[in-house]
């Protein structure tokens, strides 16, 4: 269900995007035609918008564990953007516009950024395989945690540290859950399976 409200609101900001660019062109070309296209369009984009905003809210109320850092990124830039757009198209200020436009198109980039980045990958390779734990450790983990769990990127736990004290349990909760500190979103379309490959996988990365 969130997978599917997920795609809901990435094409509703997709819609609210397009009709934020086609309001900024018309009001720097003609501005009867952005009167006219305002008058035309209003009820669908206070419905575009109302979708946009709700889904965007029970996501964020429904989510189990943590959000990736791109999201607070993209929550960040709509609270700046709506006010300046309100204000830019009610005063037909052409700067304001401009800039709300270029920073609601942000958004949309951000969010297929996070989108991508945060793919879950599945591996072909029999869960006998010695490889496969490590192969979905580097389709999933390794663009934050680093190859060998050194790389610390975007506040990633270093997986490699001698000290770190980690159990199998309690690396597949991160998995399965995100992280307590909320850096780390939850995997939701790997199996139990895929999961205890990962966390068997992650305590070989220990420094010792």
């Amino acid at each position: 269900m969130y997978t599917g409200l997920k795609h809901l609101h990435l094409l509703l900001i997709l819609l609210f995007v397009i009709t934020t660019i086609i309001k900024t062109m018309l009001l720097f070309v003609n501005e009867e035609k952005f009167d006219s296209y305002r008058k035309k369009t209003k009820v669908v984009e206070m419905v575009i918008t109302m979708l946009f905003l709700v889904t965007g809210i029970i996501m964020f109320t429904t989510r189990s564990g943590g959000f990736h850092f791109m999201f607070h990124i993209k929550l960040t830039i709509i609270i700046i953007a709506i006010p300046l757009a309100i204000i830019g198209f009610k005063k037909k200020n052409k700067a304001l516009a401009f800039i709300a436009t270029s920073l609601f198109i942000m958004t949309y980039g951000v969010a297929e950024m996070s989108g991508k980045k945060m793919k879950e990958v599945h591996v072909e390779l029999p869960a006998t395989d010695v490889n496969y734990g490590k192969e979905l450790y580097a389709g999933n983990c390794a663009t934050c945690h680093g190859d060998g769990g050194g790389s610390q990127l975007n506040g990633a736990t270093n997986l490699s540290a001698s000290d770190l004290d980690l159990s199998v349990f309690a690396i597949s909760e991160t998995i399965m859950n995100g992280s307590a500190s909320k850096k780390m979103v939850a995997f939701k379309t790997l199996d139990s399976l895929e999961v205890n490959a990962i966390a068997n996988y992650v305590l070989t990365l220990q420094t010792k």
